[in-house]
């Protein structure tokens, strides 16, 4: 909450955010600003040499920052770093909730933005205790997957329930041939004669269901899409 305050009240073209324990070198924002004039609209930091414990701090950073290149196919070496050099324009356009602040630039890849990363000095800390460590693994799983979901099917969510739907729709298929192979084997006095058919009528109804959300889903995006054109035109003509 304090950096979306920070980045709705600043006024500059360029916004520079970095962590207040003073392990962040504040001599570093102007490496950060000579990258950004090469043309980029993102510079990220990379604390290559990074002075925090290893079993707690950096193993978990390691696998955090796998785990969103693999789902996001943004490679950075270092998302965690908070020191980054952003556009104005792009980032106060960016809705930022939860931890979202360590994916933002991976979500400027992914909408066009220019993304360069050069590496920082990282100071021990020698105030205060981190907030961060193992137990947030989890938590940052859920916002890769938030993040996963937001780029990729957004704009498209028919796209997402009819792949769910198309899956359980083959697996009720599946189920419904092995009914029919007891009953063709005289097989239904097993143990359980109702599981497999019950199961099966179960994931075509739930295939129905998530088609429905999906079409709904679009229905409104494109609804909506529709709306904010007629808006426009609206004004345009005034």
């Amino acid at each position: 909450p304090a950096m979306s305050a920070g980045i709705d009240n600043a006024e500059g073209d360029i916004i520079i955010t970095m962590d207040s324990d003073l392990q962040n070198d504040p001599q570093d924002i102007a490496r950060l600003l000579e990258k950004f004039d090469e043309g980029y609209d993102i510079v990220s930091g990379w604390r290559k040499d990074r002075k925090d414990k290893a079993v707690s701090r950096k193993i978990p950073s390691k696998i955090a920052n796998w785990l969103i290149g693999v789902m996001t196919g943004v490679k950075i070496h270092d998302y965690g770093c908070t020191l980054k050099a952003y556009r104005a324009s792009i980032l106060k356009e960016m809705h930022l909730y939860s931890d979202m602040h360590r994916f933002i630039p991976a979500m400027g890849r992914l909408s066009g933005s220019k993304v360069a990363e050069i590496v920082v000095k990282h100071h021990p800390r020698i105030h205060g205790k981190s907030k961060y460590g193992i137990s947030r693994t989890g938590k940052v799983m859920l916002d890769v997957i938030s993040i996963k979901l937001i780029t990729q099917f957004s704009s498209m969510p028919l796209r997402l329930f009819g792949s769910a739907a198309l899956i359980v729709f083959i697996l009720s298929f599946l189920l419904s041939l092995k009914t029919l192979q007891m009953y063709i084997l005289h097989e239904g006095y097993s143990s359980f004669p109702l599981v497999i058919p019950s199961v099966s009528i179960l994931f075509f109804f739930l295939g129905l269901y998530l088609t429905s959300i999906g079409l709904l889903s679009e229905l409104i995006l494109k609804m909506g899409d529709f709306r904010l054109a007629r808006v426009k035109a609206t004004f345009t003509q005034l």
